[in-house]
């Protein structure tokens, strides 16, 4: 059977033995077919997470990525508040514009939130103006369980994103978040269509709860984009940062694997990469990357799989550390952490006579 090349294909600008090699999924009747892989932007907003941030590898990568049939970037306004998508905004003039889907999103910047339909509006135009666009292809409501009330993204937020559809800005609309029952409450109570949602640290060695409810939003006809595939480092050889909200004992379980892997010349993270790879149900998985030697290891992970070694390591840690029905989770707790802070927030701003001040 002959392949069928994606909308976003160009001839004289695609490397096109590479986009051969790269599979594509319906992204539900949308008409798109998004790349298995796909690019995180978060990686090009400075975000610790991500190691040394360096503008030209950045730029390579961005560019490598796309010519290599990479063709769905996701970014926002919340990645290094702004940065990533002012990055984008300059590298992505020397692309075509029909090479590429991308996706911007609203009520998340930073530890500030403001789901409002004025503050949607401004977020998005502010979007546009980093990335030097009049229109994207996708906006998700980011990260939703920390509105004040679903309520609120029901009746407020997603009509006013809606608006933006109708005005011919946006093609899609979606939402992220990390409790996998929030995104299928909304979007089960939504009267706007949804047509995606980006779920995170939910596909992987350590949790599989995002496979109970594949069956959930396919049933509405809803594409599921999978980001996180290494939890946030937790699933790396190198272990999270300190912030990191997952329980001591989860830690504990992933520094063991990572300690193996270490021992073995094995990455763990191209282990979990790969576990995320094979799991049935998502149009595509979300990567953060911003080096070119990263992003073709994933690229050749996508395409030959793992050596025998690496099988060998990976069949160890998930009979040793991570069970096939695993469900590790922290869930609620970063809710609560800004819960917290909000709170403080309010006691210092109230002492000190109505003047908000820094909460250490």
């Amino acid at each position: 059977m002959d392949f069928e090349f994606p909308n976003t294909f160009i001839e004289g600008f695609h490397i096109e033995e590479d986009v051969k090699k790269m599979p594509y999924e319906d992204f539900t009747d949308t008409g798109l077919k998004i790349s298995k892989i796909s690019l995180g932007c978060g990686a090009f907003g400075g975000i610790l997470t991500y190691g040394d941030y360096d503008q030209k590898n950045a730029t390579a990568t961005l560019t490598n990525a796309i010519r290599s049939g990479i063709n769905f970037i996701d970014g926002g306004p919340h990645y290094g508040k702004g940065l990533a998508e002012t990055f984008l905004g300059s590298a992505l003039k020397e692309i075509p514009r029909n090479a590429y889907y991308i996706s911007t999103k609203v009520g998340r910047c930073g530890n500030q939130f403001d789901f409002s339909p004025k503050g949607v509006k401004m977020s998005f135009e502010q979007s546009l103006k980093r990335l030097n666009l009049d229109k994207v292809d996708i906006v998700f409501v980011h990260d939703i369980e920390f509105a004040s009330s679903q309520d609120l993204i029901l009746n407020e937020t997603l009509p006013a994103v809606e608006s933006l559809v109708k005005a011919g800005k946006v093609k899609f609309i979606g939402i992220s978040g990390y409790p996998i029952s929030t995104l299928w409450e909304v979007v089960e109570k939504s009267s706007v269509q949804i047509k995606c949602v980006l779920t995170y640290c939910r596909d992987t060695l350590f949790d599989c709860s995002l496979q109970d409810f594949l069956p959930k939003f396919q049933s509405k006809n809803v594409a599921v984009i999978n980001a996180g595939c290494i939890g946030m480092r937790l699933l790396s050889n190198c272990g999270p940062p300190a912030w990191h909200p997952a329980s001591q004992q989860l830690k504990d379980i992933c520094h063991s694997a990572a300690v193996h892997c270490r021992n073995n010349d094995v990455e763990l993270g191209k282990l979990a990469l790969h576990h995320s790879l094979k799991q049935p149900g998502s149009c595509t998985c979300l990567v953060g990357v911003n080096d070119p030697e990263i992003l073709q290891s994933n690229l050749n992970l996508l395409r030959y799989g793992l050596n025998e070694k690496e099988n060998l390591v990976l069949q160890y840690i998930e009979e040793k550390y991570f069970s096939k029905n695993m469900r590790s989770h922290w869930e609620g707790i970063e809710i609560e952490l800004f819960r917290k802070a909000q709170e403080c927030e309010s006691v210092r701003t109230a002492e000190f006579g109505g003047v908000s001040v820094p909460v250490p």
